[in-house]
């Protein structure tokens, strides 16, 4: 049983030295497609398996967005907030917690 197991892998070695470029691409191609398959993995499992840092409740995490008068939509920072805080009336930060 080793004997044809020896055997073939002394073929297969006389084989890719036949044709070193074949060897170099089919590296590389493999090489690329598991490092690029790695590298999506760990960026989802990152971003919807594991908690962002210094967030201790993330389910009450919200997003505020502004909506202009044409329809659009934008996200608003966290200084914009606080300029809106002081520009209205209502309290939007109070009013997030409050819900």
């Amino acid at each position: 049983m080793f004997h044809g197991l020896w055997q073939d892998l002394r073929y297969a070695v006389r084989a890719l030295r036949a044709s070193p470029g074949l060897v170099l691409v089919a590296s590389l191609s493999l090489g690329l497609g598991v490092g690029a398959n790695v590298t999506a993995y760990s960026w989802m499992e990152g971003l919807f398996y594991h908690p962002l840092p210094g967030v201790e409740e993330e389910e009450r995490l919200v997003r505020v967005d502004w909506r202009w008068q044409n329809g659009e939509e934008q996200a608003l920072s966290w200084p914009d907030c606080v300029d809106l805080r002081g520009a209205t009336r209502v309290d939007p930060i109070s009013a997030l917690q409050a819900e």
